[in-house]
């Protein structure tokens, strides 16, 4: 699923990014898995504490921002999966620790590319290998 030039066998909660880039996907991931603890939550992120990991959750990105932008992001993605014009590919050009190939189970024929640095991959890829 995803392509990075080294993966370590394991990574731990403590684990941290070498790259500001990367280190915003983590405090992006932990505003998403804020949102989703919330009773009227606009969607779930699951794996939003894992990949934010121990640094990102110390640091969250702002919910003010994150939700919005998820959810209309999520929502766009929905409208063109069952639209007249079916898309079944979707590219995320710098995506972080984004976990939409693995939450929206509503599209689930949609191929999910994620392009980015291959440090994000090096701590996103062993956390979403299960």
């Amino acid at each position: 699923m995803f392509a990075a030039l080294s993966m370590p066998a394991t990574i731990d909660d403590n684990s941290r990014v070498d790259t500001a880039h990367s280190f915003t996907g983590r405090m992006c991931a932990a505003s998403r898995w804020i949102e989703g603890q919330r009773k009227d939550a606009l969607f779930a992120d699951p794996l939003g504490y894992k990949l934010a990991g121990a640094e990102g959750r110390a640091s969250p990105m702002g919910d003010w921002i994150m939700t919005p932008r998820t959810r209309f992001a999520d929502d766009l993605v929905k409208e063109h999966y069952e639209g007249p014009a079916a898309a079944r590919q979707l590219v995320l050009l710098g995506a972080g620790m984004d976990s939409r190939a693995f939450r929206m189970t509503s599209v689930d024929e949609l191929a999910v590319y994620e392009v980015d640095q291959p440090t994000t991959f090096d701590i996103k890829e062993p956390l979403v290998a299960e």
